[in-house]
């Protein structure tokens, strides 16, 4: 070998990148400036290089939610009163329900957000069994199309491994997942159901390990309005890591249509009917001392007196009514005006500034 070829394999050899060249100095890190990552949907609610979670109890609609947030992110539309940043690329893997049916309800939801398929950058797999996580498929398909968003519908399809185990979470789904994220810039977000009623409450409803609702930056639950659970929907941003919290949303669920709409109604009331009553009474009394309210409550909702008292305190700690002195409660200034048959714009209620507190106190009731 002359000298001359064995210096140049020394330099290529030199060359070749390794896990120090990682580890930079702050300097370095801080000089590295790029241009700021654009949201996808909202305010951080879909940002790249993230994973997200939505999840939800069987049949409530969590395809029909993605398949119209699909949908809108490829028109560049916004999609439930949240900006869409562009015209999406989206990767849909999904595993659920049989094909005809799928392509009916993609068809039904399209025409209802007037809305032409083929004009939208989507492709959709049903051979999830091909597109593991960690995987040389999956990260080929991200490789060469590289999608905006990416969609695993239901996650438990794309991985082996037990769903109740931390370590096979993290070593199956969320390091693969996060490293494809990082180096793609792509979203990606997996349905998931939820586990059992009143098992546990908010994020932590999620099946399986609490890894599943820790690791996500935004994490979403879709769950049936007590009060009209044929149709109601409310949406909870119960984690948003990337952007400010964010109120649940009150949804009205077309399954004909497959397409959701918003509402003007109260989160909490709507997730918790007796709420709505006591809501209701102070607003028909306001304000109101807390006997009559109590008596009333009784009453309506065929209740005892420890129980009404609760469903007092409960009220006033969500914010549906407020304290105003000696007594007397009353509506928040966000609720006195009435309105009339929805939908209508979101409306700050008083209480629901801090999603994450409001959603977990809600999840206690789901």
């Amino acid at each position: 070998m002359s000298a001359i070829l064995g210096e140049a394999l020394v330099a290529d050899a030199k060359e070749e990148p390794t896990a120090l060249d990682a580890l930079l100095t702050l300097d370095a890190f801080l000089e590295h400036e790029a241009e700021p990552a654009v949201s996808l949907w909202g305010q951080g609610l879909l940002a790249p290089e993230t994973i997200n979670i939505l999840a939800g109890e069987d049949g409530v609609g969590k395809t029909a939610l993605v398949l119209n947030l699909v949908l809108s992110l490829a028109a560049g539309r916004e999609f439930l009163g949240f900006p869409v940043a562009k015209k999406c690329r989206v990767l849909l893997f999904t595993a659920e329900g049989n094909d005809a049916h799928l392509r009916q309800r993609i068809r039904d939801a399209a025409q209802a957000l007037g809305l032409n398929p083929g004009e939208l950058d989507i492709r959709i797999c049903r051979a999830f069994e091909l597109f593991q996580i960690g995987g040389d498929n999956l990260q080929a398909a991200v490789s060469t199309y590289q999608p905006d968003l990416v969609v695993l519908d239901t996650i438990g399809y794309f991985f082996e491994g037990e769903e109740n185990s931390a370590s096979d979470w993290k070593r199956h789904v969320s390091k693969p997942l996060k490293r494809l994220a990082r180096q793609s810039k792509a979203a990606f977000l997996l349905i998931q159901h939820v586990g059992k009623p009143n098992e546990r409450s908010g994020r932590h409803r999620i099946r399986g390990t609490s890894a599943q609702s820790c690791d996500p930056d935004t994490v979403m639950t879709l769950d049936r309005s007590k009060s009209d659970k044929k149709a109601g929907r409310t949406l909870s941003f119960e984690k948003a890591r990337n952007g400010p919290d964010q109120a649940p949303l009150v949804l009205r669920f077309d399954a004909a249509k497959a397409q959701f709409h918003l509402t003007g109604e109260n989160p909490v009331t709507a997730l918790d009917p007796r709420l709505a009553k006591v809501e209701e009474i102070v607003r028909r009394t306001d304000p109101i001392t807390t006997a009559p309210l109590k008596s009333e409550l009784i009453s309506a909702l065929e209740i005892g007196e420890k129980t009404a008292e609760a469903l007092i305190l409960e009220a006033k700690k969500l914010g549906v009514i407020v304290s105003k002195g000696r007594g007397f409660y009353g509506l928040p200034a966000a609720m006195e005006p009435t309105l009339g048959p929805g939908p209508h714009p979101l409306t700050p209620i008083g209480g629901l500034g801090d999603s994450g507190k409001v959603a977990s106190e809600l999840g206690v009731r789901q």
